[in-house]
């Protein structure tokens, strides 16, 4: 059911993202202006994750997400994202976060790796504060469709290391537009 669950929302990222992969392609090696794939932008993606929970009490285990990003040009913007994942018996997590993302852009490679660190909420049993940072790449294929994989590592209650609030970390995949 998890597996199914990551791949369904992969899938529908990959769905919806296919009205736009009929943009410009932009060729490897060409004089593309500065800004073409990674300028002022807002993205939408959605993505399958992996968790991999520090806890005992939490199994590795698959999930997915959403999330919208606005980047006011090639180097800095936000987002905001929602994930889920069913870690373990009777347990559905819930995350929203809000990033500060710092990229920056190769136009000859057509990819941009990025970092990123937020601060949101993460929902157990109730909401608890959650902190984040990780680092990733954002491959673009032409300037409406891109593909990204990134790593974050999740400090829930402030780092207070309850039995709720374990620290975990997560393997992200999707599609954005």
């Amino acid at each position: 059911m998890k597996i199914k669950t990551s791949l369904t929302c992969l899938a529908a990222s990959i769905l919806f993202s296919g009205f736009a992969i009929g943009g410009t392609p932009v060729n490897y090696g060409s004089s593309a202006p500065a800004g073409a794939l990674f300028g002022t932008e807002t993205t939408v993606s959605g993505y399958a994750m992996y968790l991999n929970p520090d806890s005992v009490l939490a199994d590795k285990t698959w999930g997915g997400g959403m999330a919208a990003e606005h980047f006011f040009g090639p180097y800095v913007g936000l987002a905001g994202s929602a994930a889920w994942a069913d870690p373990g018996p009777d347990d559905l997590w819930h995350n929203y976060v809000g990033d500060l993302i710092v990229r920056l852009p190769i136009e000859s490679l057509q990819l941009a790796p990025y970092a990123l660190a937020g601060i949101g909420m993460i929902y157990e049993e109730d909401f608890n504060l959650l902190g984040r940072a990780g680092a990733g790449i954002d491959l673009r294929f032409n300037e409406s469709f891109g593909i990204f994989t990134d790593w974050i590592y999740y400090v829930p209650d402030g780092g207070a290391g309850s039995e709720d609030g374990e620290n975990y970390s997560t393997v992200r995949i999707g599609a954005k537009i």
